[in-house]
């Protein structure tokens, strides 16, 4: 370790331009940040003492997951940016061929649609005059798996979580999903509960898109009106028939 000195300038020790800051090596770094998503960052401390030997204080962890997130919106907003006001909206996705069918199909089949699901949830904010605020959160994903009788895994989700307000958040969201890998040239089917903050992101950022109720609030909204038999035919109809014959269905 050696000390550079000039008059004026503060002391400089060039090894430390290249250690790791704090000395925290990009494995530990994804070791921290893998367990803060999950446990307080307290148990953080003690798991990663206890796997490694690397005594990191609670304080230090706290500081750098808040500066990597900082530097995680700071690049979402760059990309966000780029396509929303420099029009910049070009991905190579856009250029690959597209997969066959995912059940099998020929390579001229339609290739299963990609998912998007956004809502919100209020909960409560420590913050003074602040009683409650709005987390934003979005899923994409296009591959499902059946796993049991009653069971699906999504082989491809990726989420995206925010407080901004829901013109920002739809224009972040659909920035992440084009980083992740959405190819505009498929079928996308937007679900949500149809609040309004949620079909305007539809209609402003995904116009393209087929807007879908999802089914546990059409069954909410249909139960007002439909007796049990009714509903669990029309909740059939949903998965089976068009929207054309599920109108005639409602109607008769």
């Amino acid at each position: 370790m050696r000390r550079y000195v000039h008059k004026g300038w503060p002391d400089i020790y060039p090894l430390l331009f290249i250690l790791p800051e704090d000395g925290i090596s990009g494995e530990l770094m994804d070791l921290m940040l893998e367990l803060v998503t999950d446990v307080p960052y307290q148990r953080t401390n003690r798991y990663i003492k206890k796997a490694t030997g690397v005594a990191i204080s609670s304080q230090t962890i706290w500081r750098k997951v808040k500066r990597l997130g900082q530097d995680e919106r700071d690049r979402q907003e760059q990309i966000r940016c780029k396509i929303f006001e420099e029009g910049g909206d070009d991905y190579c996705q856009d250029y690959c061929q597209l997969p066959a069918c995912q059940s099998g199909g020929k390579e001229s089949d339609l290739v299963s649609p990609v998912y998007i699901e956004l809502d919100g949830t209020m909960v409560s904010s420590r913050e003074a005059g602040e009683e409650r605020f709005e987390i934003k959160s979005g899923i994409m994903y296009s591959q499902v798996v059946q796993m049991g009788e009653k069971r699906r895994r999504l082989m491809d989700k990726v989420a995206y979580g925010s407080v901004s307000d829901s013109e920002t958040f739809g224009e972040n969201f659909y920035a992440f999903c084009r980083d992740n890998g959405l190819d505009l040239r498929r079928e996308i089917l937007f679900l949500s509960n149809g609040a309004q903050w949620l079909n305007s992101v539809a209609e402003d950022v995904f116009p393209e898109a087929q807007k879908r109720l999802d089914l546990y609030h059409l069954k909410k909204a249909c139960g007002i009106v439909l007796d049990e038999q009714e509903l669990n035919t029309l909740s059939q109809a949903v998965y089976y028939k068009t929207g054309e014959e599920i109108i005639r269905l409602v109607q008769n």
